[in-house]
């Protein structure tokens, strides 16, 4: 009996309610000679003989028990049984689409690479969902490729949506580790470490259905202090082995961890433990060893809570850290505790032996004032006024230099100006930025200009401010309504030959801001040479809002003008 061209080797536990779907979809995959290995790992459920009734009927799936314990055993057992050129795992309950095997054996066959990687989505019962969309790895397909070349490829670490050439499994002494958590991001990394040559396909190659949490849920999702101690082991193994490889790879482990697998493993562990429980000696000592051996120049690449969140750890506050964690976990109920949260681990980082990587004033910005941005106008200037004050002490002690976005620099000026209505109204200000344009007017000598009016609170004091050069002119509006509307006109407004932008300024409280104005998208035809003003849209600057003033025309170019009307109005 000839050998096949692919084994799919598939662990099973107490996978009846799934089992079944999995097969059928390994099974439809327009592979010839392929072999199913389904490694039963002591199930106690109807597992067994919904494979059996597909043994039954399909001589390429062979039943086999593992020969020990857990799923990290299961797959070992069906790597060793594997006859096939090639080597491929999935999940009981996950899928796998059309197409997405031919694909897989289709480019190692072409390439004569050592692996290939391709993309897979996430689904619920009521969702689905890319998981991949903001990683680069598959941007393109890429044949022959290494981990030196395309560091992105360590960015996922399952076992599940890559093909292996069987002879290099072996070669590289790949197998997954006897641990009940994370037992496949050390031996996926290890293969692109190993690898000589690596494929990507941006085909969808795998389904994984995400199941809660719990002792029946995926083992990706429990939360307990073993499964965390599990990760951290396994993390650091992974850390040691690209310590080696080259600067950006090594960075791009230590993102991995800091803006994602770390921070969710983490502040899961942390959302299950009693509210200021301290961390177990045991996550402590181990965190510490994975933390050394990461990079940590690279936190300000990484978001600014889980940067805020990792530099606290790396600071020696550990139990400021998981308070912090609870607070961005509560943010929605309790915005209150949010910004405090924010103030005391930003104003405790300005006092402790802070990693070398961490920018202090870019955190303060990025974090602290983003956060007080985006959640100040849920809570009343009363409520507001302690954390302005703490928010105040903060920034006093570090130096930021202008160059934010427009509303966070007008919330950096309320803060240090200690005006809580003033910070409210910015964050309000927030939902109605920029402001819209959605309707012009023109008439031979102005325009009138219209848009959705923001709240009465924030519409009061709103007016256009038009620049040119040195030049200001300021438009007032009428937005008592729904609607805000004003008259451009060339003796009140642009009195200069030019391009004038057109900004919107609001006086909130003690403090002036002034956020971009922009078109909805909608027609601006060119204006005949009778109108002075152009209305324009720049579109490569984010459709701004802009007004050209026609220079001055003779008394002969106006009498034309004239006379063509004229002539118009009569025909």
């Amino acid at each position: 009996m000839s050998d096949p061209l692919l084994s799919v080797v598939i662990p099973v536990h107490d996978a009846a309610p799934w089992i079944g779907e999995l097969l059928d979809s390994v099974l439809d995959q327009d592979v010839e000679a392929m072999e199913v290995l389904v490694v039963d790992d002591r199930s106690s459920d109807g597992t067994a003989v919904i494979i059996d009734s597909f043994r039954a009927r399909d001589p390429r799936v062979q039943y086999l028990r593992s020969d020990a314990p857990g799923g990290a055993a299961a797959r070992n057992t069906g790597a060793a049984a594997a006859r096939g050129e090639y080597l491929v795992f999935a999940d009981a309950d996950d899928l796998v689409p059309p197409g997405a095997y031919r694909a897989m054996v289709g480019s190692l066959e072409a390439s004569g690479s050592d692996l290939v990687i391709g993309d897979h989505l996430k689904f619920s019962p009521t969702r689905t969902w890319s998981p991949t969309a903001r990683w680069r790895a598959f941007d393109h397909a890429l044949q022959g490729t290494t981990l030196a070349e395309t560091p992105a490829l360590l960015t996922g670490r399952a076992c599940w949506n890559r093909l292996f050439r069987r002879s290099f499994w072996e070669r590289a002494a790949l197998g997954f580790p006897n641990v009940g958590h994370a037992d496949d991001i050390e031996p996926m990394t290890r293969s692109v470490v190993e690898a000589r040559a690596i494929d990507v396909v941006t085909t969808c190659v795998y389904l994984y259905r995400e199941r809660a949490g719990g002792t029946g849920g995926s083992m990706s999702n429990q939360v307990d202090e073993v499964a965390l101690l599990d990760y951290l082991r396994e993390e650091t193994a992974c850390a040691a082995l690209v310590s080696a490889t080259s600067a950006p790879v090594v960075r791009q482990q230590s993102l991995l961890v800091l803006d994602a697998d770390g921070w969710v493993h983490l502040d899961r562990y942390l959302a299950e433990a009693p509210s200021g429980t301290p961390l177990p000696p045991s996550v402590e000592q181990s965190l510490g060893r994975l933390l050394d051996a990461l990079e940590h120049t690279v936190l300000d690449d990484v978001a600014a809570e889980r940067r805020c969140f990792f530099a606290l750890l790396w600071a020696g506050q550990p139990d400021v850290a998981s308070d912090f964690a609870a607070a961005m976990r509560a943010r929605e109920s309790e915005p209150g505790q949010f910004l405090r949260e924010w103030v005391s681990a930003t104003a405790v980082l300005l006092d402790s032996v802070a990693p070398a990587g961490l920018d202090r004033p870019a955190l303060v910005d990025e974090g602290l004032l983003t956060a007080f941005l985006h959640t100040a106008d849920r809570i009343d200037a009363t409520g507001l006024a302690p954390l302005v004050d703490a928010a105040e002490r903060v920034l006093r002690r570090t130096h930021n230099a202008p160059g934010g976005s427009e509303l966070l620099e007008a919330i950096r000026r309320a803060v240090l100006a200690r005006d809580p209505e003033a910070v409210r109204l910015i964050s309000e200000l927030r939902h109605h930025a920029p402001v819209v344009v959605d309707q012009v007017t023109p008439g031979v000598d102005g325009l009138r200009v219209e848009g959705p009016a923001p709240s009465p609170p924030l519409s009061s004091s709103m007016r256009l401010e038009l620049r040119s050069g040195n030049q200001v002119r300021t438009v007032d509006l009428d937005a008592t309504g729904p609607r805000w509307l004003g008259r451009i006109t060339a003796d009140g407004g642009p009195d200069t030959a030019g391009r004038w932008t057109v900004t919107a300024g609001f006086r909130l409280s003690t403090v002036d801001v002034e956020v971009p104005v922009v078109t909805a998208r909608m027609p601006l035809p060119p204006l005949d040479a009778s109108h002075v003003l152009q209305p324009l849209s720049d579109r490569r600057d984010g459709w701004r809002f802009l007004i050209d003033r026609r220079a001055s025309r003779s008394v002969l170019s106006r009498f034309r003008s004239a006379a063509e009307r004229l002539r118009r109005l009569r025909t």
